[in-house]
This record gives C-alpha cells, structure tokens and sequence, in this order.
C-alpha cells in the first residue's frame, strides 16, 4: 500500500473524528478585573489542556468578560496578560463533557509581566451552574473504573444519578436487539423519551428508541454526562432526558492497561436447597455461574518516523473487550 495514501486516510479520519467531537464540545467563560475591581477590556487570555495538545486565545471585551465557546473536556489552564499588570493562572480548570464553566473573577494585580500569579481553580465554584439552567450530573472517568458495575454496562450506572429511576434489570442487556436503555425513566417522563448519543452523535434505534445501536466498553469513555432537566434547545430532540458518552483520547504521552474480571460459581454460596440436600458431596453442585471479562486499551500520540510528528495535535486511541459467559 503506498504509504502517503495511508498517511492522507489517517488524518481525513482524524478530521472527521474531530468534527463529531465538536458536538459534545463545552464553553469556559470569565471576567477579568484588576485588584480594585474595575474590569479589564482587552486583555489576552490563552487556555491550554497540554495533555491533548488544545490550546486558545482570545481577547477580553469592552466589560473584561472572555468565552471559549468549543472546547473539548478535559483540565485546563488559563493565562491572561495584560500590559502593566503581573500575568494571572489559573490552573486546574476543569471541563466536563457537554458543559458551561463559569471560572469567575480572575483579578490582575499591578506589575511586570514578568512576574506572574498562579491560582488554583475551586472545584466548588466550578461546580455551580451559573451559565445556564440545566440540571444535570457527570460520571467522571475515575468513577467509571471504580465503581463496580455488574455485567459491564454502562446504562447500569444511570440509576446512581438523582431523578433517575430504574424500571428493570439491564446488566445483561450489551446486544444491538435488547432495549438497552430502556430500563429506566428520568424525572417521570417514558422510558422511550430518552436520547443516548456517543461524541454527539446519536446512537438509538429510532424505531423505538430504546434499542441501542452499539454497546460501549465502559473503559473506553473519558465520562457520562446524563443531562435531566432545563436542558439546552440542541438538546431538544428528547423530552426525557439525555445520557451524553464521550470516548476517551490519546494524550501526548503513551499509556496502556488490561484488565481481567472473573464471576464464578465456586465463589458463590450455594441454594439452601442444594444444602439440605448434601451439596456438591451428595451429587447437588452450586449452579453453573461463569462470566470472564478481558480487556485492555492503549493511547498516545501518533507518531511515524520522517512522515507524521503528531505530538500535540494528532492521537489515536484503542480499546477492545471480550466476554465470556456460560450459565444454566
């Protein structure tokens, strides 16, 4: 195969990739005052996420207020300068999928540029929803791999959200035919009122909309933004809630993992009628009970020796999962 050609398919996917990522996209926004409170217009301010090769710059308008309108999620930090005031951090900001950040007053104390003011962001004051008034709550990626989840689907940990009620049992439920979402109801309204979208991209069989058109490995997704009431109008294609999945990305640096999860039925404890019978000594062994679950994912940059140098600005991202399941 002729490698330019391969090198050209690489990056026209990785713009394509780019593109639906934009819709799962958040803002951070801010207002920039000097140490006696008076707004700053025209000052610089950058925001960067190292770890992903994302950086911006914009200018402060006439009342010291300054928006990122497309960023992808992640944590970032931001610099503003400003002639005749010490340059300003704010480090730790961080971007949840889908979300408005409010990161509020960033004062500028008078000085040289040289000199700078490092500030590190309050996940509390990040944590208010100043910007609009959606109610909504974020299953971060930490989360994601600690909490235990049975049966590896990711529907499951939506009845961890408050408002969210479940309505059936789905840990089984990973096949394209089953109604993987449909096993519970947001706030009152039908289990067939959701939206489930993957990157911005709806994922629903529209015929009834509950049906899933792919299943996800819960280690692939960076975070899980279940959005229930008071959404936005882009949202407003389902009247029942939105649960928003975001894959997860290469950084700049090369990381992998694998993981094994084991169900077996010698670490069960047997039916009482089984024990009253004699157990497994009298012919009567605990019923066959088997999931293997294996795993692994690896990311970082992409990098080709003289063709492709993709540090801070093109990365891949694999991740596969293999289930085992044999049961009576």
């Amino acid at each position: 195969m002729n490698p330019t050609r391969s090198v050209v398919n690489l990056l026209t996917t990785a713009i394509f990739a780019g593109a639906v990522f934009a819709q799962s996209n958040g803002s951070v926004t801010g207002t920039v005052k000097d140490s006696r409170g008076g707004l700053v217009p025209d000052a610089t301010v950058s925001i960067a996420n190292p770890a992903q090769g994302v950086a911006q710059t914009t200018r402060t308008s006439g009342e010291g207020i300054f928006v990122f309108p497309q960023l992808p999620s992640g944590t970032y930090t931001l610099t503003v300068e400003m002639t005749g005031f010490k340059k300003a951090e704010k480090s730790d900001v961080v971007l949840p999928v889908a979300s408005r950040v409010n990161v509020g007053d960033i004062i500028l104390d008078i000085g040289s540029l040289a000199e700078t003011v490092t500030v590190e962001a309050e996940a509390g004051q990040l944590q208010l929803q100043s910007e609009s008034g959606e109610r909504s709550n974020v299953l971060t990626n930490r989360q994601l791999r600690d909490i235990g989840l049975n049966g590896r689907n990711i529907v499951d940990l939506m009845r961890t959200i408050p408002g969210v009620i479940a309505g059936g049992v789905t840990a089984n439920a990973a096949s394209t035919v089953t109604n993987i979402t449909g096993g519970f109801s947001i706030n009152g309204t039908r289990s067939a009122q959701h939206e489930y979208t993957l990157d911005g991209v709806t994922i629903l069989n529209l015929g009834n909309n509950t049906g899933a058109l792919v299943s996800i490995n819960p280690d692939a997704l960076d975070e899980v933004k279940v959005l229930t009431s008071n959404y936005q109008a882009e949202y407003g294609r389902a009247g029942g809630g939105v649960i928003a999945l975001t894959t997860r990305s290469g950084t700049n640096d090369f990381h992998g993992a694998g993981r094994y999860f084991r169900r077996h039925d010698s670490l069960n404890a047997d039916t009482w009628f089984n024990n009253a019978r004699g157990g497994s000594a009298a012919g009567f062994p605990r019923p066959l009970y088997r999931y293997n679950f294996y795993g692994w994912d690896f990311g970082g940059p992409i990098v080709i020796p003289k063709i492709v140098n993709g540090r801070n600005k093109l990365f891949f991202f694999i991740s596969q999962s293999v289930k085992q399941e044999i049961q009576k």
